[in-house]
């Protein structure tokens, strides 16, 4: 055994890791990987979200998980209080399929106070997830993340108290929190102003408001915004503040979903199979379900995940 990680960390170690994750790796391999194994793991598997980075960051679907496993496996083992390590072997494993043992390293790095870690597992319980049977706090967690100046929970956080997902009461948190990333240029937070606009005229039955915001929303998509084109594709779906729409409707998603974004692609290959706002039409169901489908199931989200307008 090289006296590197006996010195650092010791075999015993070494070898509860590998019996956890079930990696068909030794300890020698780990140690050979050498001081870079580090940085191979940040470039392999940073997130794009994560303020603390140390590279540009890996979209989740572009992950190569045998590799980046390998990587950030030898560089938590080398380096077991850097919970950057831990958080990035999670994103491996979770892209390689195995979200339990992905789920349990993301709560480690959130318990240990990783920033980035914090939102993914709060936005991950927002949205109806659990780790093992522990008690979801997504309030909690996303809170910590914001507190931590951490954009996208900031975000998620804004767009959760402003449309009642935390109870009733929270309006000046959520848009302390909108106002936070606002300043901060996120094109997300201009669409969350805009929905809270909307929603709030439609409320007050005021059509003037609701009809110039949903124009400047409709401005923000033609630009190229898919957060837009989604919240139209929502609200003309769903019938908020205006007529209820297919055709409209699927013309927003279609655009999202030809700038790549899954959800779309579900909605659209719905569309072509049902004939909802669309003729029916298999072989462009079965392309656009095809295309969605190629999108990896994962614990982790970005900060757009959660929207006012919930359309079919």
């Amino acid at each position: 055994m090289p006296s590197g990680i006996v010195a650092r960390v010791g075999r015993a170690f070494c070898l509860i890791w590998l019996a956890f994750l079930g990696v068909c790796l030794s300890c020698e391999a780990i140690a050979s990987a050498g001081s870079d194994a580090g940085e191979l793991c940040d470039r392999l598997a940073s997130d794009p979200f994560d303020p603390a980075r140390e590279a540009q960051g890996v979209a989740f679907d572009d992950i190569e998980p045998d590799s980046a496993v390998q990587a950030c496996l030898a560089a938590a083992v080398q380096n077991p209080d850097n919970d950057r390590y831990r958080f990035q072997l999670s994103r491996a494993l979770d892209a390689g399929g195995r979200t339990k043992e992905a789920g349990w390293l993301l709560h480690g790095a959130a318990k240990h106070g990783y920033p980035i870690a914090q939102a993914h597992l709060g936005a991950f319980e927002l949205a109806g997830g659990r780790i093992g049977k522990r008690v979801p706090r997504p309030e909690y967690w996303l809170n910590q993340a914001a507190e931590n100046d951490v954009p996208m929970a900031q975000l998620i956080l804004a767009r959760a108290y402003l449309s009642g997902m935390f109870g009733e009461g929270n309006e000046q948190k959520g848009l302390h929190w909108l106002s936070v990333v606002e300043k901060k240029g996120m094109e997300s937070a201009k669409v969350t102003r805009l929905e809270f606009e909307i929603l709030g005229a439609v409320k007050r039955d005021d059509a003037d408001v609701a009809t110039k915001a949903r124009h400047r929303l409709k401005l923000l998509a033609e630009a190229g915004n898919v957060d837009a084109a989604l919240s139209l594709a929502r609200l003309y779906s769903s019938g908020i503040g205006v007529a209820r729409n297919w055709t409209k409707a699927m013309d927003w998603y279609e655009r999202a979903a030809r700038a790549g974004n899954t959800e779309a692609q579900r909605k659209l290959a719905f569309a072509y199979k049902e004939g909802l706002g669309r003729e029916r039409d298999e072989e462009k169901a079965a392309k656009w379900q095809k295309a969605a489908s190629k999108e990896r199931k994962s614990l982790t989200y970005g900060p757009d995940g959660f929207q006012f307008f919930e359309g079919r």
